[in-house]
């Protein structure tokens, strides 16, 4: 057994937008609120801890699978990093490309963790972070008319590379009948010194 929140009224944004049906801790004990033992450290049914998602492009269903994955929705062969400490899901990460270039700085002296999150839509940093990385990427046309010209991107964990193209990583987001382009990726004001980036579902869609 495991205990869980409920939460009856919200506020914000966010929750209008995202049309949530709700929200399923899957981090670690140490940052849960109140310290409650989460999913996979409370039950005891399974000695396998594993879970895998499946997050759609067009419009399917997206889905958790738990204990285990799907071998029918991949190719090739998995790959498996080091969870570098037990807080959120964050590996060890090498550096960061944009059309073959380092990025630089902290992500590229490899002081950044890569925070791999389902519950973030986007790819989020620090200003100090993600400006670099728009600033190489250039100019996301709004009217999506450059988006194969645009650069490709490189995550690199533990030696492996994972690329993302600009149709990964490029939104395109129709409301009212009109179609506008955005990078998936985002500055956000955080805590100084916040050694994170978070890789959220735009990674994810790609990569099982």
């Amino acid at each position: 057994t495991f205990d869980f929140g409920e939460v009856d009224s919200v506020a914000g944004i966010a929750f209008l937008a995202s049309k949530m049906d709700g929200i399923f801790g899957m981090a670690w004990d140490s940052i849960s609120q109140g310290g409650i033992p989460t999913f996979f450290t409370a039950q005891t049914t399974t000695n396998d801890r594993s879970f895998s998602f499946f997050l759609s492009h067009l419009g399917e269903e997206s889905y958790i699978i738990a204990p285990g994955f799907d071998s029918s929705l991949f190719l090739g062969d998995l790959y498996y990093h080091k969870v570098i400490e037990t807080k959120y899901w964050s590996l060890k990460m090498n550096d960061m490309l944009i059309g073959g270039h380092s990025v630089g700085g902290a992500i590229g002296e490899g002081n950044v963790k890569g925070v791999i999150d389902s519950g973030t839509s986007l790819i989020i940093g620090s200003f100090d972070l993600i400006n670099p990385i728009l600033h190489l990427i250039g100019n996301v046309e709004q009217d999506c008319s450059n988006i194969d010209e645009l650069p490709t991107i490189d995550f690199i964990f533990d030696g492996v590379t994972y690329t993302l193209s600009p149709r990964d990583y490029v939104l395109e987001i129709t409301l009212l009948g009109s179609t506008e382009c955005m990078a998936g990726i985002m500055g956000a004001e955080l805590p100084p010194n916040f050694p994170y980036l978070i890789i959220g579902d735009v990674f994810m869609r790609k990569y099982y």
